[in-house]
């Protein structure tokens, strides 16, 4: 097993070492024998105290209770950490004591005494958890500042290349009324194929403009998309198109779910001797909406064509980390004879 260390152990690393530091000289001050050893050891018993109340509040505390608005819940919770490690802390100490056997009668009782206590593990613990909450509120608002000047400014840049390629969509919308009035009744797949195209492009056009919208629209334009593919497909593909739980009553960032079925249905295989299949699984959740889409493919088919490296996947994956952060999860699964998508996100 190899040890991954991201930018985030680094970052953690660069705060906490200084944080020893500090520890160091203030265990310095309080230590009964002031010895070397001693205040190393003190200092470190407290900063492993100190991670865990750091990882307790970033990880669990705040995001779960404080951002969720349970901030009475939060505080009492804030409290139980505290009081919790402030005596693992004094214990842990009163064990080193032990073990080292430098602590005289005499250091005893003051050690024991909580005005002693006060300044020896109750202060630092309530310090430390207060700079730590302080510093994840900082760091999360500031995370929160750059998505969103970032996502604005890439929805800038997408409404103007859209304007820029843009046609005047009263001209098309009548070209393809002309074009269903000219088409001949009896053909019915031609006339459904221009429908299913026209309420796709409607969509598109004024729908998408919202950075929500009502699922059952995008489970409407998912839908025609896959009949108009279903239509041009070979009848070698077997097409399985399937929803679990009701698909409506929630919203979700428009066209986020369309690339992954293209690609799908564009390096679905074709093979003749086995079976080509592509399955699409909608599934509706309490809280999340679950999107599972896989294909088989040729083995002739480069990787690189349908990786997550593809331009429209790439798109579509860093729209999800400015739409939905920390509040989705993508994996993508580039096998020899398949391609799996599976995609969950919190829509409450």
């Amino acid at each position: 097993m190899k040890l991954k260390i991201s930018k985030s152990n680094f970052r953690d690393l660069f705060w906490w070492l200084p944080v020893f530091g500090i520890l160091f000289f203030y265990r310095k001050t309080y230590s009964f024998d002031n010895l070397i050893i001693t205040n190393f050891a003190l200092a470190f018993i407290d900063l492993v105290c100190l991670i865990c109340v750091g990882y307790l509040l970033r990880q669990v505390l705040i995001p779960k209770f404080l951002y969720k608005k349970n901030l009475l819940l939060f505080i009492a919770l804030f409290f139980v950490v505290f009081i919790v490690f402030a005596n693992v802390i004094q214990l842990l100490e009163y064990g080193w004591y032990y073990i080292s056997n430098s602590l005289s009668p005499s250091s005893k009782e003051v050690f024991k005494e909580f005005t002693f206590q006060i300044f020896n593990s109750y202060l630092v613990v309530f310090s430390a958890g207060i700079g730590i909450s302080a510093l994840k509120l900082l760091t999360d608002q500031w995370l929160s500042q750059s998505r969103y000047a970032q996502l604005e400014k890439e929805k800038a840049q997408t409404e103007l290349s859209f304007l820029k390629a843009q046609i005047n969509p009263h001209f098309l919308f009548n070209s393809i009324n002309s074009i269903f009035a000219h088409i001949d009744k009896s053909n019915v797949i031609a006339r459904e194929i221009v429908l299913k195209f026209s309420d796709m492009l409607r969509y598109q056009l004024y729908d998408c403009n919202s950075d929500k919208i009502s699922f059952e629209k995008e489970i409407a334009y998912l839908i025609n998309y896959v009949e108009l593919q279903r239509l041009r497909k070979d009848e070698k593909l077997e097409l399985k198109f399937e929803t679990i739980g009701e698909m409506f009553g929630f919203e979700i960032a428009p066209l986020v779910l369309i690339p992954f079925l293209e690609n799908a249905f564009k390096y679905a295989s074709n093979h003749d001797d086995k079976q080509n299949l592509l399955k699409i699984i909608l599934t509706k959740e309490t809280d999340y909406f679950s999107f599972y889409c896989s294909n088989t493919k040729d083995n002739i088919v480069s990787g690189s064509l349908v990786d997550e490296g593809g331009i429209g996947i790439a798109n579509v994956k860093r729209r999800l980390e400015l739409i939905y952060p920390g509040k989705h999860e993508l994996m993508i699964n580039n096998n020899k004879d398949s391609f799996e998508v599976k995609l969950k996100i919190q829509i409450i």
